[in-house]
């Protein structure tokens, strides 16, 4: 497996000028309700053309990214893995690293990219990843980060996955902004969960972006 070196995202002149007629002075204390956001993320992603993944999770929250969401879900498993080649963040906190899918655990949990992060496309070995994990049990965290700059992909999101994370930060080039969506299988008392109950959330980030999505469809980057 050919590993890339880490992508950026793609900086849009008609993006940037999006961000700039946003009016900051008088939204920025403007509440989000993130039923609403999430709803509205839900329905923009079931329109593209590119990349196509179908899941119905009944649980939908704002995040400060992704990797807000990752920090939610080292909060709800204590036994953690992830395939080399993934997104550093986890090995420098300490998430164990494994050479292959056949080394992890009964009952444990795994998180993985679609695509995958090493390469920019699914991992080789994907179908037999998610064989193993159903066979033995493991919660899966699928980490869509590329979702908006990948093609050519259609997923029907398998039973043993538990938690589904985007972020704009790869389409957009908005990560400044932090805002991501966690959509979950099960209802959860976690700090995310939480937080979206009491509306402490960046709702400057939601409102760009719901800016943003009115503007853009999400194949907007491939498309261009």
């Amino acid at each position: 497996m050919d590993l890339i070196r880490k992508a950026i995202p793609i900086r849009d002149e008609d993006v940037d000028a999006c961000v700039k007629q946003f009016d900051f002075a008088n939204k920025n204390k403007q509440i989000v309700l993130p039923e609403l956001f999430t709803q509205k993320h839900k329905q923009w992603i079931t329109n593209s053309k590119n990349f196509n993944i179908d899941f119905d999770f009944s649980n939908a929250y704002i995040t400060s990214g992704v990797t807000d969401a990752f920090n939610d879900f080292y909060f709800h498993y204590k036994d953690i893995c992830v395939l080399k080649g993934e997104y550093s963040y986890h090995k420098d906190l300490g998430i164990k690293e494994i050479d292959h899918i056949g080394e992890i655990k009964p009952y444990s949990a795994l998180i993985i990219s679609y695509p995958f992060s090493a390469t920019g496309s699914v991992h080789p070995d994907w179908n037999n990843i998610i064989s193993i994990c159903e066979a033995r049990h493991v919660s899966v965290f699928l980490d869509v980060c590329l979702f908006g700059v990948a093609y050519n992909l259609n997923l029907t999101v398998p039973n043993c996955v538990t938690h589904i994370a985007f972020s704009f930060s790869k389409m957009f080039d908005t990560a400044c902004y932090r805002t991501g969506i966690l959509y979950t299988r099960y209802k959860t008392n976690t700090p995310i969960a939480n937080q979206n109950a009491w509306y402490y959330t960046n709702h400057l980030g939601a409102q760009i972006h719901s800016h943003i999505m009115d503007t853009f469809d999400c194949d907007y980057i491939v498309n261009k």
